[in-house]
């Protein structure tokens, strides 16, 4: 199946990690849509999201990966379905082509415009925008996301190793 990741998921090392049979397919864009750090995580810090506009000018890019049927349902335990986001098919476009994905979108009880993402998890997203290669705009709004330090110091240790390529 087409899995559309678009937050930290896109950093290919970060999703090997959690399952093994993700395969790069292509660079995707979700049209009308815009990027949120607004859904609130198990440890209280804000996760990616994407909002509709209905704005033809808005569009998220992403990372379409090839997973199987088995690591989806692993993926959606690790994701929280049922616990903050929802997994759901949007069409996005791909070489000019829509094409059906599947994602996660935040269930509205979990949106919390308070929170910010720990400084690796933005990290991470910005890490798998820049390697593959999205437009230089987005890398400087992602790199303009406020963060804040994760409380827990080994959470942080065991993130940045991974995006250092030691994890």
């Amino acid at each position: 199946m087409k899995y559309f990741a678009y937050g930290s998921n896109m950093y290919s090392r970060r999703l090997a990690e959690r399952i093994s049979s993700c395969r790069f397919h292509a660079v995707a864009w979700l049209p009308e849509y815009r990027l949120a750090f607004h859904k609130r995580g198990s440890d209280g810090s804000g996760k990616c999201d994407v909002v509709y506009t209905g704005n033809p000018g808005d569009t998220v890019p992403g990372v379409v990966y090839e997973i199987g049927e088995a690591d989806r349902r692993i993926l959606d335990a690790i994701e929280g379905v049922g616990r903050g986001y929802l997994g759901t098919s949007r069409d996005v476009v791909v070489a000019g082509k829509r094409a059906t994905v599947y994602l996660y979108v935040t269930d509205e009880r979990a949106v919390d415009e308070t929170v910010r993402p720990f400084c690796w998890y933005r990290d991470f997203v910005l890490a798998g925008a820049r390697e593959h290669g999205f437009p230089e705009a987005y890398l400087r709004m992602l790199e303009g996301v406020g963060c804040d330090p994760d409380p827990r110091p080994e959470r942080e240790r065991l993130n940045r190793r991974l995006l250092q390529g030691d994890g």
